[in-house]
């Protein structure tokens, strides 16, 4: 299987992304605990287990899906992203953008929640960051140059 068609093939899922972190007040740290807490004691006969829930930690905003089934595409990948790095921090300006997060949905192609495997809140950028979001994200065009997958935005 060629590179072109793997990247195109169903058969070869996603297996890394490339995300921005997401710094949390205490407060939200604290909703998301309690949701999580709610979610778990008001559905126990559905079988959620709260391994499922990501600890608010780790919350992100996915810039970039990636298809990287071998060593050589890993480490090349990795190497994009150590370049393409300082221009990602150059376009947010060495500056936080600010988000507010809008409600909860799954990932269209799982469309219900008995199916779905990962639950994302839509965001809305808040404060003017919007432009210089959307700058550091177009810097994954640089990924086509290394065809490591199928565009996000």
């Amino acid at each position: 299987m060629s590179t072109s068609q793997a990247i195109k093939s169903k058969n070869v899922g996603y297996t890394h992304f490339v995300s921005l972190p997401l710094t949390l007040p205490d407060e939200m740290v604290t909703k998301l605990n309690n949701f999580k807490n709610s979610a778990l004691q008001t559905n126990k006969g559905l079988g959620i287990d709260k391994s499922i829930f990501i600890k608010p930690n780790t919350l992100h905003l996915t810039v970039q899906m990636l298809k990287l089934w071998n060593t050589d595409r890993i480490e090349a990948a990795a190497d994009v992203l150590r370049r393409v790095s300082p221009k990602v921090m150059d376009a947010l300006e060495r500056r936080p953008v600010y988000i507010r997060l809008k409600g909860l949905e799954c990932m269209p192609d799982r469309g219900t929640p008995p199916k779905a495997y990962v639950v994302h809140a839509p965001l809305e950028v808040i404060g003017g960051g919007i432009d210089r979001l959307k700058r550091a994200c177009r810097i994954h065009n640089i990924w086509h140059v290394l065809p490591l997958l199928l565009p996000l935005f």
